[in-house]
């Protein structure tokens, strides 16, 4: 074989490598923009409700939204003078309602349709296999339902009424306790005291005990525990 045909073999193999690599890289490309186009996100954009302009494929709106989520989103409503409206965090979407009338439609009158409770993966599949579910954290389902229909008919008014005497002790309790803690000018936390009334009314209410001392180490606990559970729940986790 010639030099001149092993320089042609070599060139037609270089050419091929690179228009493999280009291909791949084109093939790579286009199934990342299909993807972040129609399955990056959790869901489709909802017809109807209008979307404000500038997203990114990646990160949605999230860095237009800057440090105050809070302030940017009234100045969009304001801007454009949506009450209802949809941005995305990331690969998320979510829906702004701004006003009281828009909130009170969405979350009171039509609170059927958005009463359903997302499945986190961290509380429902590995939490919740080592410790009791409550209504506040199931699923929206049809035990559900019955469960909070139950815990309805218990607080009502009429039944509210029966409690007052246990709502007394238990004020009243709080109430001594804080001034005992702070006697003399002493600096103390008022929010132990707080959630101990809060749990105290529910042990009560469901177990008839209750905890005498603000310091004791199964309140302090179950009060971590608490607080544990809740950061998993908080909606900057999910």
């Amino acid at each position: 074989m010639s030099n001149t045909q092993a320089t042609f073999i070599m060139t037609d193999m270089l050419t091929m490598t690179v228009a493999s690599i280009l291909a791949g890289l084109c093939v790579i490309l286009l199934t990342s923009a299909v993807y972040l186009r129609f399955f990056y996100v959790d869901f489709a954009a909802i017809e109807g409700i209008p979307e404000i302009p500038g997203t990114s494929l990646l990160h949605g709106h999230l860095y237009m939204l800057g440090q105050d989520h809070a302030t940017t989103a009234q100045k969009w409503a304001e801007s454009y003078g949506w009450s209802i409206y949809q941005v995305r965090l990331g690969n998320r979407r979510v829906v702004i309602l701004n006003g009281f009338e828009i909130a009170k439609e969405w979350l009171v009158t039509r609170q059927n349709y958005t009463i359903d409770r997302p499945l986190l993966h961290t509380f429902h599949n590995l939490v919740s296999k080592t410790s009791a579910s409550t209504i506040g954290t199931n699923p929206w389902n049809e035990h559900t339902r019955k469960q909070r229909r139950i815990v309805g008919s218990l607080t009502t008014s009429p039944a509210i009424k029966r409690l007052e005497g246990m709502l007394d002790l238990e004020t009243s309790r709080m109430i001594d306790s804080l001034f005992k803690a702070s006697r003399g000018g002493k600096s103390i936390s008022p929010h132990i005291y707080q959630k101990q009334l809060a749990l105290n009314v529910v042990l009560m209410f469901c177990y008839g005990r209750r905890f005498e001392d603000v310091a004791d180490p199964l309140l302090l606990r179950i009060l971590d525990d608490a607080k544990i559970i809740s950061r998993h729940l908080s909606i900057d986790k999910c």
